[in-house]
């Protein structure tokens, strides 16, 4: 792993947002802001800061509220604040279900997915949608995930001002080595999606507790490019304590091991650097 950070992190130079020009049309976007259980007034604050994203035609932008708990609290909220709201009957396949419920019943080009708890910066668009115009085989653009309340260890040893977030390494240093490798890992929040790559691949991978990774690296595998930008455009919050640290990175091993295993189609696809990388 030392040698493959190195490999990674001796080219520390950042992918440049594509220049759009005045005659291209930009594309139409679905933002899906996957809910469960989380309250509803964290909930309000991320889909109002959607309301307030720069485009050049906000007519192109669609908000929806991805509950998969059927609350009538969330169906209200989303009257409220006059965004679409989608639920199913069931919970199959947990939120890659969720996600591929809501992909059916809209039809923008290109699709958002956020956490419930992520806050976009008005200009999380217009760094991330002109990828999409300057190369048709863009699969996704990844965004860092970035936190506004102090991690575990940063709380804990009082250091909030003298440490960074223990996520930081990963969400910016690695995610930006891997671009050049066009190995951006799919992180299921912060993320422009490519509707035609998802078409034509099956959608948000099912059959893993980490669907993120497994729909990035399927992509990637299917021949599409991905992108990072490193620049934070949204935030949201860190696990709060030692339990919810520990059962996060728990599923996130799980959910590694899930795909290497039950999806090495995908990782053969790969050429040797990304196989490396992964």
């Amino acid at each position: 792993e030392l040698m493959v950070n190195f490999f990674l992190l001796r080219d520390s130079s950042h992918t440049k947002i594509p220049s759009v020009d005045d005659t291209k049309v930009w594309p139409s976007v679905d933002i899906y802001i996957a809910c469960y259980n989380e309250p509803e007034d964290l909930i309000y604050k991320t889909v109002n800061a959607c309301t307030f994203l720069n485009y050049p035609d906000k007519n192109k932008v669609f908000i929806h509220i991805c509950d998969d708990k059927r609350r009538d609290d969330l169906k209200e909220l989303a009257n409220k604040l006059k965004v679409n709201y989608i639920t199913r009957p069931n919970n199959e396949h947990a939120k890659a279900g969720n996600l591929n419920n809501a992909f059916k019943k809209t039809s923008a080009d290109l699709v958002v997915t956020l956490d419930a708890d992520m806050i976009v910066h008005p200009n999380f668009l217009l760094k991330t949608v002109p990828f999409f115009l300057a190369d048709e085989k863009m699969a996704f653009v990844q965004v860092p995930h970035h936190f506004y309340n102090p991690d575990t260890f940063q709380y804990n040893m009082f250091a909030e001002e003298s440490i960074p977030n223990e996520q930081d390494f990963f969400h910016t240093s690695i995610q930006n080595g891997r671009s050049k490798y066009n190995a951006v890992i799919y992180a299921g929040s912060n993320t422009v999606l490519s509707r035609s790559a998802l078409e034509a691949t099956g959608g948000f991978e099912t059959g893993t507790i980490t669907e993120d990774i497994a729909t990035g690296m399927k992509l990637q595998a299917k021949g599409y490019t991905s992108a990072f930008v490193n620049e934070v455009l949204a935030i949201g919050l860190a696990p709060f304590n030692i339990k919810d640290l520990f059962n996060q990175r728990i599923r996130w091993a799980v959910g590694a091991i899930q795909t290497l295993r039950k999806r090495s189609g995908y990782y053969s696809a790969l050429n040797i650097k990304q196989k490396l990388i992964y």
